[in-house]
């Protein structure tokens, strides 16, 4: 007769019917190929139970994924956050840049008096009028 592993499973597993055990327990004895097999599937199962792998405890997948989750929920804050903070500063410096070129168009329009030969960079920094015989002169040198 043919053996039925799935039979052989279940009643390792204990999960048959009491009718069921009846008829395994009589092939068991009947036949010695459902025997052998049962005892090699013991043996595999012995293996198995005693090969020692570690297990994962309950519920492991979705505690990883909570705090993958609560990982990246954080990340986003703290990005979120940097790029407020960016914003603010940049923001400031682009209207004290304004406030500053608004400032040095005004001082430039109003002419600085008689003097145009001296440009507004060169008067803060003390420098001399830049004429055509100076710059002759420090080409030549």
């Amino acid at each position: 007769m043919k053996v039925d592993r799935e039979l052989l499973l279940r009643w390792l597993e204990e999960d048959l019917t009491p009718a069921e055990r009846v008829r395994v327990r009589l092939r068991l004895e009947a036949e010695p190929d459902m025997r052998a097999e049962l005892e090699r599937l013991r043996a595999l199962q012995q293996a198995v139970s005693e090969s020692g792998q570690p297990t994962f405890a309950p519920f492991f997948s979705d505690r990883v994924m909570r705090r993958l989750a609560a990982a990246e929920a954080e990340a986003e804050a703290a990005s979120e956050s940097l790029y407020e903070s960016l914003r603010w500063a940049f923001a400031r410096v682009a209207v004290a840049c304004l406030v500053l070129a608004v400032a040095l168009g005004t001082y430039s329009a109003a002419g600085r008096g008689s003097d145009l030969s001296t440009g507004f960079l060169d008067s803060v920094l003390g420098l001399p009028a830049t004429t055509l015989d100076t710059a002759l002169l420090l080409g030549a040198a």
